[in-house]
Formats: structure tokens, C-alpha cells, sequence
């Protein structure tokens, strides 16, 4: 599973949690929604719950619940629950460069350098949206075809 593909899923379950609020959740109800296997959200909502954005219980009443309101929880919030740093880097550099180049000498360096910048944006952009604004359009998006 890449770390894009974790964190659009992260986002689709908390999205989730907050549309189905008064019912009981449990991944087999997520996963049904995500179309993957339990397994895989039972993986994303551990990381969640590690990152206490979520609450879960086991059980002949398991539930899985969000723990603050979406309003309170940005995307940055869940970037970082769910995308593991060095193991997950949004850009690789390619390492073996022909250090007699003019370009491959310095290559390397340079992308660090540009890519530090792009995660810093990303990460700007990232903290100013919220899950509630995107189940905010989910509820447009279901109001405006029914």
C-alpha cells in the first residue's frame, strides 16, 4: 500500500466517521465503503487511533468513533498520522550519481534542497483544510443529486 493511497483512505474514514456519527462504525462497515479488505483499514484506523484523531473498541460492540470534531482536525493532522517519514518521502532522490558530471555532481543536493520546499507548501496547504470542509461538499455533493 503506497502512502498516497493510506493517506486518501485515512481521510475517506474520518470523512466517514463524521457522516455516520450516530451509527456504530466498525471496519468491516468501512472497508465496505473504501472497497478494500478490513485489514487495510484496520491498519489506517491503528495509526489514527496511535495519532488520537479516532477511538476504537472491540468486542461484541465494537464501534470506532472520532475522538474531536472534524472541524478541529486538518488534513496536515492526518498527513502526519498516516505517512511514516524517510519510509514514505513524498519525492526519492536517486542516490548514485556520477560525481564527475557537472549535473549528477550536484543533482542530489539540489532536489533536497527543492523538495524540502514543495513538503514545506504541502504541508501549508495540508493544515489549512479540515475534514469538516470536505464532508461539508460530500453533504452538498448528496443533497444536490437526490
Amino acid at each position: 500500500m503506497t502512502s498516497s493511497t493510506r493517506f486518501s483512505i485515512a481521510i475517506h474514514i474520518l470523512c466517514f466517521l463524521d457522516f455516520f456519527k450516530q451509527e456504530r462504525i466498525t471496519s468491516e462497515l468501512l472497508s465496505m465503503s473504501v472497497n478494500t479488505n478490513p485489514v487495510v483499514v484496520r491498519r489506517i484506523t491503528s495509526l489514527l487511533k496511535k495519532a488520537k484523531l479516532i477511538n476504537t473498541t472491540t468486542g461484541l460492540n465494537a464501534n470506532i468513533s472520532l475522538v474531536r470534531p472534524v472541524k478541529d482536525i486538518t488534513l496536515l493532522d492526518v498527513y502526519r498520522a498516516v505517512i511514516q517519514p524517510s519510509n514514505d518521502d513524498l519525492f526519492v532522490i536517486h542516490k548514485n550519481t556520477n560525481p564527475s558530471c557537472p549535473v549528477g555532481s550536484h543533482i542530489p543536493s539540489l532536489l533536497e534542497d527543492t523538495y524540502t520546499k514543495i513538503e514545506l507548501v504541502l504541508q501549508g496547504e495540508l493544515a489549512s483544510i479540515t475534514v469538516d470542509t470536505l464532508v461539508q461538499d460530500i453533504m452538498s455533493k448528496n443533497t444536490s443529486t437526490s
